[in-house]
């Protein structure tokens, strides 16, 4: 073998090595600390269904995890094997006395800071129509209920500028007018405001446009 050739056989065997080793390590670190770490799946996704599953608290850190998959079985997936379109899922991150809060794959390494409940929040804008439905009996008759629901699902879901979770969400509140926005990667966000009377249930579905 001459030098020309053994350089190439070298630079072959190096990259072959190089990429056969590569992992994908998904990082996941909170303020504070110990806070629940789960994974929830976006629409269309190949790998991880609509329910949110647990997988550990921070600091966290994992090459893979065992979920929930679309048909409701509990899967071990490899995140070195998650790819292109596959990666469409949500990290949400969780702790008592704090807002969760959902980041997005696919980016692998997450710093969150999560903010305290009860920030004080503006005053909502003019009233947009919505569909209603009578009160809730599985409430009491002093409480009012929103559910949410989008298309993508999985989209993070604001009242007065204070995030509450994903869709599909149903959030129990004190009557009054709330302005609710929902916002995904990748898609334009979108904003209703509620008027909710005492035992009311608003259903709100709405839909997000691509950017």
């Amino acid at each position: 073998m001459n030098n020309k050739n053994l350089l190439f056989f070298l630079v072959v065997s190096f990259l072959t090595v190089s990429c056969a080793g590569k992992s994908r390590v998904l990082i996941v670190k909170s303020e504070p600390a110990d806070a629940e770490v789960c994974i929830k799946g976006k629409a269309k996704s190949e790998y991880f269904s609509n329910q949110k599953t647990c997988v550990g608290t921070t600091p966290f850190e994992a090459e893979k995890v065992t979920v929930t998959n679309p048909d409701g079985d509990k899967q071990n997936i490899k995140f070195s094997d998650v790819e292109g379109n596959k990666e469409k899922f949500y990290v949400v991150v969780s702790h008592p006395g704090y807002l969760s809060q959902a980041v997005e794959v696919p980016k692998w390494e997450h710093n969150i800071v999560l903010k305290q409940e009860g920030v004080a929040v503006s005053t909502p804008p003019a009233t947009t129509s919505v569909q209603t439905t009578g009160a809730s009996s599985d409430n009491p008759a002093t409480s009012s209920v929103v559910k949410v629901t989008s298309d993508p699902a999985g989209a993070s879901v604001s009242i007065n500028d204070v995030v509450k979770g994903n869709t599909p969400l149903e959030i129990v509140t004190k009557p009054g007018s709330y302005r609710i926005k929902l916002e995904a990667a990748g898609y334009q966000s979108t904003e209703r405001t509620v008027n909710l009377d005492t035992g009311q249930t608003i259903n709100l579905n709405l839909s997000l446009n691509k950017k």
